[in-house]
């Protein structure tokens, strides 16, 4: 083994130095958390002994409103490492436990949803295949939709899906663009192993969500919790 001759440096990863506690939040370079960066590879991640893995989907190619959401995956990286991967109150250390890595990004297909989405299901296939828990940072709302795709063909037996929002995200299409932002449970509950019964929208408010996307809901059986409904139960029986 080759002689280490300093420890005076950051690179990625658990911190160098004996002292895991950063001695600043600018040195170093960006990965989620500070964890190892393994490639959405799975002979290397099952090499690396990784049991979680984050990738980001800077895309917003679909988005119909503000733009931005492509910066998300950089900004949570960059906000993270303010943060240790040891948490106290638990007694839990995330590399310990879980092995984390930070897996990159998808690499975009400007304008072409179609094959962005395809390269983030073989990306997602690869964590999975690893053994390895995928943790996607968007990205507009349309990146579930390869998400949820990815998974349905990954496990056996039926699919639930849980969407935290303000909006239903229901539609069935925009201007006949079925992989939009707007759709994602649409197209989650279309898989063929989830049934629209097991698919829960939580925190549903406010007046930007369409009466379509309303009757959308009631048709399928979908079931919903408003903001309303959590405010009147509380979050236990919610």
């Amino acid at each position: 083994m080759a002689e280490v001759k300093h420890d005076h440096y950051r690179t990625f990863g658990r911190r160098e130095g004996e002292n895991d506690f950063p001695n600043t939040l600018l040195a170093g370079i960006r990965s989620f958390m500070g964890a190892q960066v393994v490639p959405p590879i799975r002979e290397e991640l099952e090499a690396a002994g990784v049991k979680a893995g984050v990738l980001g989907m800077p895309w917003e190619g679909t988005n119909t409103c503000r733009p931005g959401t492509s910066y998300g995956p950089r900004a949570i990286r960059d906000t993270s490492e303010a943060y240790t991967p040891y948490h106290g109150e638990f007694q839990v250390d995330l590399f310990d436990e879980l092995g984390l890595a930070d897996c990159g990004d998808v690499s975009i297909v400007p304008g072409n949803a179609a094959r962005t989405f395809e390269r983030a299901e073989r990306c997602i296939t690869e964590i999975y295949e690893a053994g390895a828990f995928p943790i996607i940072f968007g990205g507009d709302d349309s990146c579930p939709i390869p998400v949820t795709s990815a998974i349905s063909k990954l496990i056996d037996g039926k699919m639930g899906y849980v969407h935290l929002d303000s909006h239903m995200d229901t539609a069935v299409d925009v201007a006949g663009e079925t992989l939009n932002h707007a759709c994602p449970v649409s197209r989650a509950a279309e898989l063929p192993n989830v049934d629209p019964h097991n698919i829960a929208l939580v925190g549903i408010n406010g007046p930007l969500n369409p009466r379509q996307e309303r009757e959308y809901v009631d048709r399928t059986g979908i079931q919903m919790i408003t903001i309303w409904d959590i405010d009147e139960w509380g979050i236990d029986k919610t």
